[in-house]
């Protein structure tokens, strides 16, 4: 039965995998059928030392052949054992094993260039006459994988899945929760250094916010409030966050970068032109947020504007028009 058009990506690793085991099982059959015992992955390891005319490292084989070093190092224990290849410690590094092809490895070797060079042949036509792009693309999801991870592009989906249940809303909506202000900042506070002027600030952000100097966005998740961000206007160009927290239950939800980007849509809303936010250097994950949002380190600020105690860097953030 074919499978569902919508469905061929989520089946994508296994016919990835269906398709190499099937052309392992011919490559197999291939080599028994000649006659050939070698096991094919010793024969790559023998490839590599005959391409490359001279002594190998098992690094280097390793990072030829794209294998772990533990895995070329056990291979290639176990072409010494059947003599096809020698070892010896480099002279210029004693920590260092070169591995060389031995006579016996070298008359191995010829009897299976002629196998090497047929199947090179035959799969370089195969290719070119079913699927002349195939190594086009094949290449362009090889380097793609290189620029981002397998694993990181999944974990992405996961996070952005997460995010989707995650609502942003102004203090104007929820102004019954504004305790939640000071309660998170305390449990902020149990794991860094009070910060007095921070907390007086936030204790009296429902004035500042009547007075259209300040706004207080909270994240929401199923009903519960997951995270906030307060902000305060200290001039006409000037907007300070003043203070972001997420709970540890929403994290790793793209929680903070929702609130880092409503904080950004808002001073572009009022007509602000900088961002600030005063924050310390054992607060990496705050760092590491703000600078995904273009934030920098910055100590040629107006005076006026100078950091809390207990938080002496300034991060800005430029906002474009």
């Amino acid at each position: 039965m074919e499978p569902q058009p919508e469905k061929e990506y989520l089946l994508f690793r296994n016919r990835i995998r269906r398709f190499v085991e099937r052309l392992q099982r011919d490559e197999s059959k291939m080599y028994r059928d000649l006659g050939i015992t070698t096991p094919i992955r010793w024969m790559r390891v023998l490839h590599v030392l005959d391409e490359a005319q001279r002594p190998l490292g098992i690094t280097e084989i390793a990072i030829r052949l794209d294998r772990t070093h533990p895995d070329i190092h056990q291979i290639t224990i176990q072409l010494g054992k059947e003599g096809l290849i020698r070892s010896y410690i480099d002279t210029n590094d004693q920590r260092r094993r070169l591995v060389t092809i031995s006579s016996q490895g070298e008359e191995l070797i010829n009897q299976l260039m002629p196998i090497w060079d047929a199947t090179e042949e035959a799969t370089s036509q195969w290719v070119f006459e079913q699927a002349p792009e195939f190594m086009i693309y094949l290449n362009a999801l090889e380097d793609s994988l290189s620029r981002r991870s397998y694993y990181h592009r999944i974990l992405d989906k996961i996070k952005e899945k997460a995010a989707d249940n995650i609502v942003i809303s102004p203090f104007q909506k929820y102004p019954d929760r504004e305790p939640l202000i000071l309660n998170f900042f305390n449990e902020w506070q149990k794991s860094f250094h009070p910060v007095a002027k921070l907390e007086a600030s936030l204790s009296t952000i429902r004035t500042t916010i009547f007075n259209r100097s300040a706004e207080v966005f909270f994240a929401h998740s199923n009903g519960e409030c997951v995270g906030l961000c307060v902000l305060q206007r200290l001039s006409y160009d000037i907007l300070q966050l003043l203070f972001i927290y997420v709970l540890p239950s929403a994290r790793r939800r793209h929680v903070g970068r929702l609130l880092t980007q409503a904080s950004i849509d808002y001073a572009k809303d009022i007509g602000c032109k900088i961002i600030i936010a005063h924050i310390h250097r054992i607060l990496v994950p705050v760092d590491q947020l703000l600078r995904q949002h273009n934030f920098e380190q910055s100590r040629h600020l107006n005076k006026n504007y100078i950091p809390f105690e207990n938080l002496p860097h300034t991060m800005v953030l430029k906002l474009k028009r």
